[in-house]
């Protein structure tokens, strides 16, 4: 704040309308109802063809039943890793 040249001014509350407005504590407050998060497109296009091909669906299968079946694979929030 050093670099800027500023002036405080005091302002009775009922001539502040903008603090006002700001500092008032809304009686009811929503509840986050969704979150929303981003799929890139390159994921569900690998999942279509990891469910397509014999070998990694029997793979996916192992891990959703035991996850640590097969060393170095993990099936998390259902990504082939």
């Amino acid at each position: 704040m050093l670099g800027y040249d500023y002036e405080i001014i005091y302002k009775k509350e009922h001539e502040n309308v903008v603090e006002n407005s700001l500092s008032c504590q809304f009686e009811e407050e929503r509840p986050l109802l969704a979150i929303s998060l981003p799929i890139p497109e390159w994921i569900e296009e690998a999942r279509k063809e990891w469910f397509s091909h014999p070998l990694i669906s029997q793979l996916i299968d192992k891990l959703q039943v035991d996850p640590n079946s097969i060393t170095g694979y993990s099936w998390q929030d259902e990504i082939l890793c």
